[in-house]
Parts: structure tokens; C-alpha cells; sequence
């Protein structure tokens, strides 16, 4: 699954590396660790408006969402999406046409080894920036407000991931840039989204960070999150096996 990310990258470095404006950037915060569950604004460019990057909240709230009062719980539920069943649930059939790249420096994951949970950054190999599939909607509040929210699009682990993430094995949807552009245009998902959800086949880095993120209760809002830190008990820290 995918429920932790960074995007510690300035505004101006996205905004260059996505050839975009952001719009709303008072929402924008640096984030060298951040939970799904805290419902975070995370930037992301979409279906609607591709030439703009736009701050969506994390955790797709559907646009028929009545239950007014509820709406965390129902978007601790929709976090991820699940490649297998995306065209199924109720809740992410507007992947028809609400598709989004959500744009971050890199996720964390758990190995499960020796009794204990050793977290994982992983990033791009080549680039500053992973872009991850998802789908999206908008919701109207109580009070008559629209707000954009998301799910990040999961699939099975490829060979990398499952030796990190060994126990879910799965992995979110990344997709590669030579097909960002594919995956927001207006095709017919039915069809042609099938080839787009697989795991990603290019390099990751990966490598060990400080046990200091799985404790909630300390400041993981910090650089130190996303460092190595080596634990002397496992084999091979740095898991770049492509």
C-alpha cells in the first residue's frame, strides 16, 4: 500500500519540473514525511485542468458523500485504490475521466525482518520527482465549499518492492514520464487503462532510514526522515536490485 510520502521539494522546483503553475500555492507545504491520514494537500496535476499543478487533499472523498460529519473516515478508506478492483468500487469509477498524477519525491514502506518493522525510503533513481497514478473527485461540504480530493492507484509489488514490502507486497501505481500525457488524456479506460496498471519496471532507490517514523507521536516533519541509517542485522540495506 502506499500511505506515507515526501514532497519536500520548493514550489519553484515543481512548478519547473512539471513545466506548470501551481495554482492556490497557500496551501502548499513541504513535507519530508506526511501520513495519508492526516489528509494532507499534496500537488498533483489532473484530467480537468492539465496544464495547471493543483492542491488536492488526500483521500477521495466521492462526489454522492452525503454523510456530512464523516467525510475523515470516509477518506481513511480511500487512501489507495486497488488497481484489481478500480473500475469496480463505487467510489473510484470516475477513474473514466478523473485521473490525476500525484507528485512527490518519494514514499515509505516496512520490511518485516528479525521480529521488527525496518522503514524504507524509496525514490526515483533518475529524476527528483516520482509521479503516481491516481484517480480523483470533487465533493461539495456543508457549507457549499468544493474540495478536490484523491486516491493514490496500488498494484501488486514488483520483484523490488517485495523484498521490501514483504508481507502487503504491493506498491504504488508509478507512472513513467514518457507516458504522463498518455495517462491524462481522454481515452477510453475500458479499453486502455489495463496496460497502464502494472508495476513499475525501471530502477528505484531505495535504502534504509532512522526506526525514529514509525513512533507518530515524534516530529517525522523533519529531514532526517528520509536519510540512510543503517541497521547492521540486515544483509542489504540499500536494495537496488535492478
Amino acid at each position: 500500500m502506499c500511505f506515507n510520502v515526501a514532497i519536500y521539494s520548493t514550489i519553484d522546483k515543481v512548478e519547473k519540473k512539471f513545466s506548470r503553475s501551481l495554482n492556490k500555492p497557500s496551501l502548499f507545504s513541504k513535507y519530508h514525511f506526511v501520513s495519508g491520514f492526516d489528509h494532507p494537500w499534496i500537488p498533483v496535476i489532473s484530467t480537468s485542468e492539465p496544464n495547471q499543478i493543483k492542491m488536492m487533499k488526500w483521500g477521495l472523498i466521492p462526489h454522492w458523500f452525503s454523510e456530512y460529519g464523516n467525510e475523515n473516515n470516509m477518506a481513511n478508506k480511500t487512501l489507495n485504490a486497488r488497481c484489481e478492483t478500480l473500475q469496480e468500487k463505487k467510489s473510484f469509477q470516475v477513474v473514466s475521466r478523473n485521473r490525476c498524477l500525484v507528485l512527490i519525491n518519494g514514499f515509505y514502506e516496512w520490511n518485516s525482518s528479525f521480529g521488527k518493522k525496518y522503514p524504507y525510503y524509496i525514490q526515483n533513481e533518475t529524476s527528483e520527482f516520482l509521479t503516481l497514478g491516481g484517480v480523483w473527485d470533487s465533493w461539495l461540504d456543508q457549507v457549499g465549499n468544493e474540495v478536490q480530493t484523491f486516491s493514490i492507484i496500488t498494484t501488486p509489488a514488483n520483484s523490488q518492492m517485495e523484498t521490501i514490502h514483504n508481507t502487503k507486497k504491493r506498491m504504488p501505481l508509478i507512472i513513467p514520464e514518457d507516458r504522463s500525457n498518455e495517462w491524462l488524456s481522454n481515452f477510453d479506460v475500458k479499453k486502455e487503462i489495463e496496460p497502464f496498471l502494472v508495476p513499475f519496471q525501471h530502477n528505484l532507490k531505495a535504502y534504509t532510514v532512522s526506526s525514529f517514523i514509525n513512533k507518530p507521536k515524534n516530529n517525522r516533519n523533519i529531514d532526517k526522515a528520509h536519510q540512510n541509517y543503517n541497521y547492521p542485522e540486515l544483509d542489504n540495506p540499500q536494495l537496488d536490485l535492478f
